[in-house]
C-alpha cells in the first residue's frame, strides 16, 4: 500500500506499506517513485516478502532508506537485507515520529498493538499535516485496538477476511466485524477500503460489492483492488455541504463544509422556526466547540448532496437531527413531513458575508401538543450534544434583536431582519405561529 505525499515544491514523498509478493511489479507497473521508507506491519509472506526487499533495495542504488517495524517483525529480514535498511524499532501503543530527510518532512506514526494476529505485529495511524492514514491491514478483532486512535480517519485500509467471522481459526476479522467497529466511531473514516476479502467466500468481487452495499448504506466503505489509486482532494466530505450554481439555485457539487466557508462558494441551507403549543419559537444556544458559541439560533443546517437540490428534504433531514422531541413519557416523537411547512421561497434569505455565501428557505415545524422541545447535534470528537433551548414569542425576538443584535447567530439575524422589513414574510410567520396557522 502506498502513500504518496505531494510537497509543496512539487517534490513527492513515498511510504510503502508492507512488502507482500508483487509489491515491486505494483511500484513499477502503476509508474510510482521508489519508497521514502518502509513501514511494515508483521512478518507473514504476504506482507513481509525477501525477494521483494530485495529487488526494492536494488532500485533504490544504494540509498538506504528508514523501515519501521517491530524487532521481531526486523529478525525475520535476513542479514543481507537488514544491511541495507535502516530500521526504526517500534512497539505497541507508542508514538513515533518518522524522519524523512526531504524538505524537512517528518510525520508521526502511532503503533497498535496486533500481536494477537501474529507476534510483533502492528496496526499503524500515520498523520501527515493534517491527513491521517490508518493502515488497519490485520487483526483477530478490533477489541485490542482503542477506537480513539482510528477516529476521524481521513482513508483507512482495513483488513476484511471473510463475510464469516473465522478469527478462531485463522486470525482474522470478517467484514461483519468491520462494519461493527467503523459504525462505533464517533467520526468514521471519510473512506474506508476493504482489502484482504474473499480469501474463504466463493462470492464473485461483484457480488461483495452489491451485498456491502445493502450491509452498509450509511458508511462510505468499499472495496479496494490491486493498483487503485485514491486522491486525497476526491475523498468523501466529512462534512459535505451542495455547491450552487448562482443562476438556478441548482447543486453542482459537493464540498467539505470548511473549504465551503474559507472560500465563500455560494450554498444552500435550510432555517426552521419551531412552534411550540403555546405558539412561541423555540431557539437553542450555540454549543462550545460550533461556531459562534453562545449565540442563539433557529433549529436547520446546510444542504448537503443527499438532499438532490431540494429545500424540503433538507429541512427534514435536519429537523430530525437537531430537534428532539420527547413525550410526557420519555419516549422519542419522529418528525412527520406534514408538521413542515414553507414561510418563504425556496432560497430567500441571502447572506452575502465572504465567508457565508448562502441561501436560505425558511421553514416552520409545528409540533403537536404536550411534546417538549429539546435541542441537539452533532459535534466533531464530541459527537451528539444536547444543547440548552428558550423559547419567545416573535415580538420578545424582535424587542431583544433590536436592543441586541450581536447576540443572534446568523441565520436567526436574516429571519428577523426579513420579518421586520418584509412585511408579507411577517404575515406568514405570524399565521404560522397563531392557533390558526
Amino acid at each position: 500500500m502506498s502513500l504518496i505525499v505531494i510537497m509543496p515544491d512539487g517534490k513527492t514523498f513515498h511510504v510503502l506499506f508492507d512488502i507482500g509478493a508483487g509489491a515491486f511489479a505494483s511500484l513499477v507497473r502503476a509508474g510510482l517513485p521508489w519508497p521514502d521508507v518502509i513501514v511494515c506491519t508483521h512478518w507473514h509472506p504476504d506482507h513481509l516478502n525477501r525477494m521483494e526487499a530485495n529487488s526494492i533495495q536494488r532500485a533504490l542504488e544504494g540509498r538506504i532508506i528508514p523501515f519501521v517495524a517491530t524487532q521481531t517483525t526486523w529478525d525475520k529480514l535476513p542479514g543481507y537485507e537488514r544491511s541495507r535498511f535502516q530500521h526504526i524499532a517500534v512497539s505497541p501503543g507508542t508514538t513515533h515520529q518518522v524522519s524523512t530527510g526531504i524538505g524537512g518532512l517528518n510525520f508521526d506514526l502511532d503503533a497498535l498493538d496486533a500481536s494477537d494476529h501474529c507476534t510483533g505485529g502492528l496496526n499503524y495511524v500515520a498523520t501527515i499535516g493534517t491527513f491521517r492514514f490508518g493502515a488497519l491491514f490485520d487483526a483477530k478483532n478490533w477489541s485490542a485496538i482503542p477506537l480513539d486512535a482510528v477516529e476521524s480517519l481521513d482513508l483507512a485500509v482495513v483488513e476484511a477476511n471473510s463475510l464469516r467471522p473465522l478469527s478462531i481459526h485463522t486470525g482474522h476479522v470478517s467484514i461483519p466485524e468491520d462494519l461493527v467497529m467503523l459504525r462505533a466511531l464517533k467520526n468514521p473514516p471519510r473512506l474506508a477500503l476493504l482489502t484482504h476479502f474473499g480469501f474463504e467466500d466463493i462470492l464473485s468481487d461483484g457480488s461483495l460489492v452489491a451485498l456491502l452495499a445493502g450491509l452498509a448504506p450509511d458508511l462510505n466503505v468499499r472495496l479496494a483492488y490491486k493498483g487503485m489509486t485514491i486522491m486525497n482532494e476526491y475523498l468523501p466530505p466529512r462534512n459535505p455541504v451542495a455547491v450552487l450554481d448562482a443562476e438556478t439555485n441548482l447543486p453542482v457539487g459537493v464540498r467539505e463544509k470548511a473549504a465551503v466557508h474559507a472560500e465563500g462558494l455560494l450554498h444552500g441551507s435550510c432555517l426552521i422556526l419551531v412552534r411550540n403549543e403555546a405558539g412561541r419559537i423555540a431557539v437553542y444556544e450555540r454549543a462550545a466547540g460550533q461556531t459562534h458559541a453562545g449565540l442563539l439560533d433557529l433549529f436547520g443546517g446546510h444542504m448537503s448532496g443527499v438532499d438532490s437540490g431540494d429545500p424540503r428534504r433538507t429541512a427534514i433531514r435536519e429537523a430530525s437531527e437537531e430537534v428532539l422531541l420527547i413525550t410526557s413519557d420519555r419516549l422519542r416523537v419522529t418528525i412527520r413531513d406534514e408538521w413542515l411547512v414553507a414561510l418563504s421561497d425556496s432560497f430567500a434569505l441571502e447572506s452575502t458575508e465572504p465567508t457565508n455565501r448562502e441561501r436560505s428557505t425558511v421553514f416552520g415545524l409545528r409540533v403537536p401538543d404536550n411534546i417538549e422541545i429539546l435541542a441537539q447535534d452533532e459535534l466533531e470528537n464530541q459527537g451528539v450534544v444536547q444543547l440548552s433551548t428558550r423559547s419567545y414569542t416573535l415580538d420578545e425576538l424582535l424587542t431583544d434583536f433590536k436592543a441586541s443584535p450581536k447576540k443572534f447567530a446568523d441565520g436567526l439575524r436574516r429571519v428577523l431582519d426579513r420579518v421586520s422589513t418584509d412585511q408579507a414574510f411577517r404575515t406568514r410567520v405570524e399565521q404560522f405561529l397563531s392557533a390558526e396557522g
